[in-house]
């Protein structure tokens, strides 16, 4: 059971907002105006800067200038009332129906012609509400500064490192409360209630759990009622929490009641080859992309196709950059320099060629050194984990 506040220090503010104000004058930037939902857009980027995670259903916005006090912008009152007392912002203001108009006047009556405002990823604001930003504003530059926030998150603080590591910790915890207590006959839901007694007393804020529980699933989902453990299919599990704080990790097990054979024999076997080269393949001055080819092409050797490789690790649950590419190239950070002091959750998961059944998906969470990459929380006795029934 925690103990910890599960807080940031007033140290760790104020280097993070240094550090933002540093970077937007090197950029030419007057300001930054970050927008962010719970779980759909831009929460991480919020949260870093605010200390207050964003209500299920409201829209933040947040306004930082390189030599005022940064405004945040809600549009709920209950919101409000939560950010007042746990934001490291003190000026909140409430705009529950013309949120994105008040941040609109707020940059026209300080900011005109000629200036520039780095705004969070665009591709995530909505066009009405870009439109707000831009017809009030015609002569201020709107500028995508994704990228320019994601190096600032990137390399962690000894602060972050800490609240990275314990987050990591409680996804060991479940993967083996998990393991300890999954049996044949279970439903996919039954076998997670252990787990989600477990973590309560962990300051878990938020979780996603993944599974497969048949030998011929095609992809890991969310637990369900109507899918159920056999006493000869593997299971798949993956744990991904968040804590208090923000800070969140993910651990992917695939646990066999049997000794794989053939094919799926041969999975498990590149995939702890797999594991073994992680530590020399992603170190400093790596290019993300040359990482991700290097596991791609040790798949392909062995005729299987690999996906999913993993994220970044900080706040929320995944932090960019992904490494994965989706098919529309967002997220496709590839160029991203790995550096000591970063957290990579490295989940390959491995498929036949053909794209059939059966899958193996493991992951783990490690920490890039300046001379050593290493696992955080090793539970990993064997690919796959054997299930004693």
């Amino acid at each position: 059971m925690t103990t910890e506040t599960l807080q940031f220090s007033s140290k760790e503010r104020d280097r993070r907002f240094a550090e933002l104000r540093t970077a937007l004058k090197d950029n030419g930037f007057a300001a930054i105006a970050l927008s962010g939902q719970h779980h759909i857009f831009g929460e991480a980027a919020l949260r870093y800067y605010t200390n207050t995670m964003v209500l299920p259903s409201a829209v933040n916005l947040l306004l930082i200038s390189v030599d005022d006090d940064p405004i945040l912008f809600v549009d709920k009152p209950t919101d409000q009332y939560w950010v007042s007392r746990l934001s490291w912002i003190s000026d909140v203001r409430l705009s529950p129906n013309h949120i994105h108009e008040s941040l609109a006047d707020e940059i026209h009556a300080r900011w005109g012609t000629g200036d520039r405002i780095a705004v969070n990823g665009l591709i995530g604001w909505r066009a009405v509400d870009y439109l707000t930003l831009t017809n009030r504003n015609p002569g201020v530059e709107f500028i995508d500064a994704d990228a320019m926030l994601m190096n600032l998150r990137g390399n962690k603080s000894e602060e972050e490192a800490h609240f990275v590591r314990e987050a990591t910790r409680v996804c060991s915890l479940a993967q083996e409360v998990f393991a300890a207590s999954v049996r044949p006959g279970m439903s996919q839901a039954e076998a997670v209630a252990p787990v989600e007694h477990a973590i309560r007393a962990e300051g878990v804020e938020d979780r996603l759990w993944l599974m497969t529980s048949r030998y011929d699933d095609g992809a890991a989902w969310v637990p369900r009622d109507d899918k159920f453990i056999t006493a000869t299919d593997p299971i798949v599990f993956s744990a991904e929490i968040v804590r208090g704080g923000g800070y969140g990790s993910q651990i992917v097990r695939t646990y066999s009641p049997t000794e794989p054979t053939g094919q799926y024999r041969d999975m498990f076997s590149v995939r702890a080859e797999i594991r073994d080269r992680i530590a020399d393949w992603l170190r400093p001055g790596v290019v993300l992309r040359d990482f991700a080819k290097q596991v791609i092409e040790l798949g392909a050797t062995a005729g299987l196709n690999v996906q999913q490789l993993g994220h970044s690790v900080g706040v929320d649950m995944a932090d960019d950059p992904f490494i994965n590419v989706s098919p529309d190239g967002y997220r496709d950070l590839g160029e991203w320099t790995v550096e000591a002091g970063q957290f990579f959750a490295i989940h390959p998961m491995l498929r036949p060629a053909v794209a059939t059944p059966p899958l193996v998906w493991i992951g783990d969470v490690y920490s890039v050194g300046e001379d050593t990459t290493s696992l955080v929380e090793h539970n990993l006795p064997a690919v796959p984990e054997h299930l004693g029934w």
